[in-house]
């Protein structure tokens, strides 16, 4: 009988233990015996998720989450999906977005929100990493700026935000200002840790609203 990292005598031929579910040590050579009731694909996927397991048991020590709060996906690292064709490394990969982050949801050129003479306010590039006016967390305004899914309420709601926090009319096209992201030259660390680390690009807020409490 093989035993398992941990010592178990009863890990059958698939390198799995059935008592603990861990492998037997790398350096063992077992053979694997299809089973007549799985398909060799199938067999093949199993077997590369333990084997991938089994690595990432022995290599990563810790998982880190760093989560920010108020702040949109789209304006801290939106600019992801909008990089030129280097890869990480800085060797040209063809796609038209840097490697192993052309999958990033994030922003797209030509995106825009309605102004409020009904033009067009397109994203733009912030020159500071400091944003003076804070926009409506309330769920009636995040209400408006997702306006059911549309998506194009965020700058007719930021107007209406700065207008109420003096009493008077402002100036229309500080509103756009809400179609605002940073850039790698604004954010160093996050740029950094997103081309190094896992992004995560579709994790929303529990509660189209002010933060959870």
């Amino acid at each position: 009988m093989k035993k398992c990292d941990i010592g178990h005598e009863n890990a059958d031929e698939h390198r799995y233990c059935s008592a603990c579910g861990l492998q037997f040590p790398p350096d063992e050579v077992v053979l694997v015996r299809p089973s007549p009731t799985v398909s060799a694909e199938e067999e093949r996927l199993r077997l590369a998720a333990l084997v991938g397991a089994d690595i990432l048991k022995k290599r990563i020590e810790r998982i880190v989450v760093l989560m920010q709060e108020n702040r949109s996906f789209d304006h801290m690292l939106g600019y992801l999906s909008l990089r030129p064709s280097k890869s990480i490394k800085g060797q040209p990969d063809g796609r038209g977005r840097s490697e192993g982050l052309a999958k990033v949801d994030g922003l797209q050129s030509g995106m825009f929100n309605p102004g409020v003479h009904r033009e067009k306010v397109p994203i733009r590039a912030l020159e500071s990493s400091v944003f003076f006016n804070n926009p409506g967390h309330q769920v009636t305004r995040v209400a408006a700026q997702i306006n059911r899914g549309e998506m194009n309420g965020f700058v007719l709601d930021f107007y209406d935000v700065l207008a109420n926090s003096c009493g008077c009319a402002r100036d229309y096209e500080s509103a756009g200002n809400i179609m605002g992201y940073y850039t790698p030259g604004n954010v160093p660390v996050y740029d950094f840790l997103a081309s190094h680390f896992t992004v995560c690009d579709r994790w929303f807020s529990a509660a189209p609203g002010p933060t959870p409490s």
